[in-house]
């Protein structure tokens, strides 16, 4: 497992591109290491406290209320950006499938 709680083999597999935001909601991510990948819109973050193993979170990088107050653009990447980390997961984990789940506004969770 690399520093931040994401395993190596994952790390090196899923490219990171454009500028990272620090933000998870109203929340500051504790540092740089918690994110495993960034794409135009998107983050992939380590969950610092995983239900089991592989739970990470895809997230906007613009803090929104909702989903539908993604742009078309960002919710496309969002989508892709869980396509990309997924077989990456799955693979390392050895996985047979997935639980992709969303949290959709504040009293989702």
């Amino acid at each position: 497992i690399a520093e931040g709680g994401m395993p190596n083999s994952v790390k090196r597999a899923v490219h990171a591109g454009g500028g990272a935001s620090s933000m998870f909601g109203k929340f500051k991510l504790p540092n740089e290491k918690q994110v495993f990948f960034a794409s135009q819109y998107c983050l992939g973050i380590v969950n610092l406290k995983p239900i089991v193993p592989g739970h990470v979170l895809v997230i906007p990088k613009r803090v929104l209320p909702r989903l539908s107050d993604l742009s078309d653009e960002e919710a496309m990447d969002l989508m892709k950006s869980v396509r990309t980390i997924a077989p990456k997961l799955e693979a390392h984990y050895k996985a047979t499938a997935l639980n992709i789940a969303m949290q959709d506004g504040k009293d989702s969770g």
